[in-house]
């Protein structure tokens, strides 16, 4: 009655196959918790959170844009 992907490929096309992204979402949430330990130690936890979440997403983009040069021509 309700068929999806009646292709043989399922729900991925071939481009999608093939292709082995990097995972970066461990390097964004390990410095906002770091961050958050050491504003805790100093006092300030808001503080390490929010320099953590710069350094996770500064990290995360350097990751993104690897992946995007390594797997696309």
């Amino acid at each position: 009655m309700f068929a999806l992907a009646r292709s043989g490929g399922l729900c991925h096309d071939r481009r999608m196959a093939r292709r082995n992204p990097i995972g970066g979402g461990f390097l964004l949430i390990l410095p906002i918790v770091l961050g958050f330990g050491g504003g805790l130690a100093s006092g300030q936890p808001m503080a390490g959170v929010v320099l953590g979440l710069a350094v996770g997403i500064l990290l995360a983009l350097i990751v993104w844009g690897i992946d995007r040069s390594r797997g696309r021509g």
